[in-house]
């Protein structure tokens, strides 16, 4: 038997790849109408995330409207993980 992990999902608002706020929701649905809401006013990334059994966080991007075609989005995911959760630099590295 499988157990499904809460999720949780977040709006990020940034200004010059700094998290200034993030707003959670309760559902994805909630999450996408704001961020559809925000997206031509603000640079917004719409996250979520939900830890694992072994205490690791796993997260992903629903949408954002910041990255260029030639971006990498792991460096944003990396760049807003480490702002959220305190991710450690140093193991970040060794993925560059």
């Amino acid at each position: 038997m499988f157990l499904i992990p809460d999720t949780t999902y977040a709006l990020c608002i940034l200004k010059s790849e700094v998290v200034k706020k993030c707003i959670e929701y309760d559902s994805e649905a909630e999450l996408i109408e704001n961020y559809d809401g925000s997206k031509s006013q603000s640079k917004v990334v719409a996250l979520a995330w939900c830890e694992m059994k072994d205490n690791s966080m796993l997260i992903w991007i629903l949408a954002e409207n910041i990255l260029n075609k030639e971006d990498d989005p792991m460096d944003l995911l990396m760049n807003l993980y480490s702002q959220i959760f305190g991710f450690d630099e140093d193991f970040s590295e060794e993925f560059s």
